[in-house]
C-alpha cells in the first residue's frame, strides 16, 4: 500500500503544482524560489529538519493553487506516510535527490512550465515509494531471517 499511497500524492501534488504555475504571480514564484535556496543555505550538506521546513515551503506553495481542499489532501497523504519515510531521511543521498528535486520543480515553476514541474513530482514521489517499499520488504526479510 505505500506505493500506492505515493502514487496518489504524485497525482495531487502534481495537479496542485499545475494550478500554481496558472495561478501564481512571477514574483510569487520567484520568491518560493529564493525561499528555497535560502532553506538549502541555512541548513547545508544534511540535517533532518530541512525536510519538515521544506514542506511547509511547499504547503505555502500549493496554496497558491487556490484549492485549500486538495493542499490539505496533500497534507493528509503525506501525514499518513510520516512514520515511513524516517527511513529515507537518514540517507545522505536521499536528502541531496529531496534538495535536487525541490529545486527542479520551483525552477520550472518559475519558467512556467507546468509540465515539467507535474512530472518531476510524478516521477520522484514513484521512486521514493517504491525505495520505500524496497527497504521495507528487506527489513521485514532481515527480521524474518534474524527470527529463525
Amino acid at each position: 500500500f505505500i506505493v500506492e499511497i505515493y502514487e496518489a500524492r504524485a497525482m495531487v501534488e502534481s495537479w496542485l503544482i499545475r494550478r500554481v504555475v496558472e495561478h501564481a504571480s512571477d514574483e510569487d514564484l520567484a520568491r518560493f524560489e529564493a525561499e528555497f535556496a535560502a532553506l538549502i543555505e541555512e541548513y547545508g550538506d544534511y540535517d533532518p529538519e530541512f525536510y519538515d521546513r521544506a514542506w511547509e515551503v511547499r504547503v505555502s506553495l500549493f496554496r497558491l493553487a487556490g484549492n485549500d481542499f486538495v493542499t490539505q489532501l496533500a497534507t493528509d497523504l503525506r501525514s499518513r506516510l510520516r512514520t515511513f519515510p524516517r527511513v529515507l531521511r537518514v540517507d545522505l543521498d536521499h536528502f541531496a535527490v529531496y534538495r535536487e528535486h525541490h529545486s527542479g520543480v520551483l525552477a520550472a515553476c518559475v519558467a512556467r512550465d507546468a509540465d515539467r514541474a507535474a512530472l518531476l513530482i510524478e516521477e520522484y514521489m514513484t521512486r521514493n515509494g517504491k525505495r520505500l517499499a524496497a527497504i521495507l520488504r528487506a527489513d521485514l526479510q532481515s527480521a524474518s531471517s534474524d527470527a529463525e
